[in-house]
């Protein structure tokens, strides 16, 4: 049975109660509370005509994790109680997909998410302009339960200039080809 998702809150309490038996099924609850909550956090252009469509095309795409903007999140099966996040799927899946979004810009924020249902971690990229090349600096925001962390991120991505990086992404928000 599929239940409609209409807050991260409602994702926490599913995987308190030990719901999701894969990733694909949190992820799936994850991006559908995160499409509300954004109609409540951002404003509402932003939320529908920007937020909303790129993380459908995320759900449609399949993959692993969820990549959009400036934006990377990775998540996690959630585990049958409260743990830590892995520090090796950080290390050695989040901060490399920050790295590589990274390229694609001179100067930007990326914003990192890494949470396995129970907790979640935010992370900042930034890049260092030097004489002609630059320094990436990559440190952890805040961490803490899943909603509070992901309503956080929210709060960033709504208040700061959403980039649009990839061309795939005007496509999907704008609708042509």
């Amino acid at each position: 049975m599929s239940r409609i998702y209409k807050n991260l809150d409602q994702v926490y309490d599913d995987v308190k109660q030990q719901f999701f038996s894969n990733e694909h099924s949190f992820r799936q609850a994850f991006v559908e509370a995160i499409k509300e909550e954004s109609v409540k956090i951002c404003r509402e252009d932003i939320a529908t005509n920007i937020i909303i469509p790129l993380l459908d095309a995320v759900i449609e795409g399949r993959k692993p994790d969820i990549i959009f903007a400036n934006v990377v999140m990775e998540l996690e099966k959630p585990p049958l109680q409260d743990s830590p996040i892995s520090k090796e799927k950080i290390e050695s899946q989040l901060k490399p997909y920050m790295k590589k979004l990274a390229n694609r810009l001179f100067e930007a924020v990326i914003w990192g998410l890494a949470t396995n249902g129970w907790k979640a971690e935010l992370w900042r990229l930034i890049k260092i302009p030097l004489d002609k090349e630059y320094k990436i600096l990559i440190e952890k925001e805040t961490e803490g339960i899943m909603p509070e962390v992901v309503r956080q991120l929210l709060v960033k991505i709504c208040t700061e200039k959403i980039l649009i990086i990839v061309p795939d992404d005007l496509i999907r928000i704008f609708g042509v080809k």
